[in-house]
Order: C-alpha cells, then structure tokens, then sequence
C-alpha cells in the first residue's frame, strides 16, 4: 500500500468518526428535550402532517394521522433507545424492521 492511499484512507477514518461524533451529539442533544414538547413543537406538527400526506398521496388505505403517528413513534429516541439498550436488538435489526414496516404500509393491495 502507498503511502498516499494509506493516508487517504487515515483522512476517511478520521471523516467518518467525527460525522459519527456530530450524529451521537445531535441525537444527545435531541433526547435533551421532553418527548411531549418535541411533539408539541410547530416542527413535530408539521412533520406529522407531512407523513400524513405522503401516506394519503401514495394511496396508503386507513387512518393516515393514525398511520402517521405509529410510523413516527418508531422513530422516537425513546423507542429506539429502549429496543436497544433494554431488549438488545441490533441497529441493522431495526432499521430492516423500519424498511419493512414501511414497505408493507405502502405496498399496492395484491401484490
């Protein structure tokens, strides 16, 4: 290995920890905030409405402030943080759950 590669894979080492550092500060900083304010916040609103208009967009059948609700609590810190450190599961694990959830949600009746 050269030593050009090897210090552009040393730069890409030290790239992807300090995005991870920002990532982890974000999401500390996020859990920082009551679960009942950050719902309450014009923000929380607006983004429940907003997955409540994808859903009835796509042609998702049901109740889409309901279905927006449930999709959202998913992504809670909470949720997350219970399923992870309380039950063990792995990260991949919920992220392929989240994929599938949302896969079946909008899939076409039938298929």
């Amino acid at each position: 290995m050269s030593t050009c590669e090897s210090s552009s894979g040393s730069v890409r080492l030290r790239a992807a920890r300090a995005h991870r550092r920002r990532a982890d500060l974000g999401a500390a900083l996020g859990r920082q905030v009551p679960y009942a304010r950050r719902k309450a916040s014009d923000t929380g609103r607006t983004f429940h409405r907003h997955v409540a208009t994808l859903l009835r967009e796509t042609g998702v059948d049901g109740d889409h402030d309901m279905l927006a609700h449930v999709l959202l609590a998913f992504t809670s810190f909470e949720a997350a943080d219970y399923l992870r450190k309380e039950r063990g599961v792995a990260t991949a694990r919920l992220q392929a759950a989240w994929v599938d959830l949302v896969r079946r949600l909008t899939q076409p009746k039938g298929l």
